[in-house]
């Protein structure tokens, strides 16, 4: 079973997630729903985001999933990193546990710049340098847990500044 990891990153485009047909389980990470609506799930951490999206992501029939708890409709699933984890490095732990994947490649983890859709809302958080490198630590760390489970994880994304999983 291979699954694919769909981020928000400049490289992730409508054109690159409908090209992707090889695989058994698609995960999107955030606002990479609309790209692949099809998926099997969605990741996202942050409580402003999915109150930002309720709407939409209602409309996403997929499986939902967050390490925070309370959020209506949202699966919780517990992440011994805890809530302070990014998406991305959840949305693969979700492909690897949920769904037993042992075998994921990434698409659109750049790791610099904005997004596929340009800046987020004024209300919702940007990511910045500081919480850059505090999620380079946090995707370290679940390195280690899925080579300790056999995962193999490949970055596909060109040009990616991910150090855990180099492209």
């Amino acid at each position: 079973m291979k699954a694919a990891v769909l981020a928000t990153g400049p490289s992730m485009s409508a054109a690159l997630a409908e090209s992707l047909c090889d695989y058994d389980i698609y995960v999107v990470v955030n606002d990479a729903f609309r790209l692949a609506p099809h998926a099997d799930a969605l990741v996202a951490q942050d409580f402003a985001w999915w109150n930002e999206y309720r709407r939409e992501t209602d409309r996403f029939f997929g499986r939902k999933f967050s390490c925070n708890k309370g959020i209506s409709g949202v699966e919780f699933i517990d992440y011994a990193g805890g809530p302070s984890t990014n998406s991305g490095a959840l949305g693969i732990y979700v492909a690897a546990t949920v769904f037993g994947a042992p075998t994921i490649d990434l698409y659109g983890f750049d790791m610099h710049g904005d997004h596929y859709f340009g800046a987020h809302p004024v209300r919702l958080k940007g990511t910045s340098e500081r919480r850059r490198v505090a999620m380079q630590e946090q995707f370290f760390a679940l390195k280690q847990r899925l080579d300790a489970m056999g995962v193999h994880v490949t970055n596909r994304t060109e040009g990616s500044a991910l150090r855990a999983f180099p492209p």
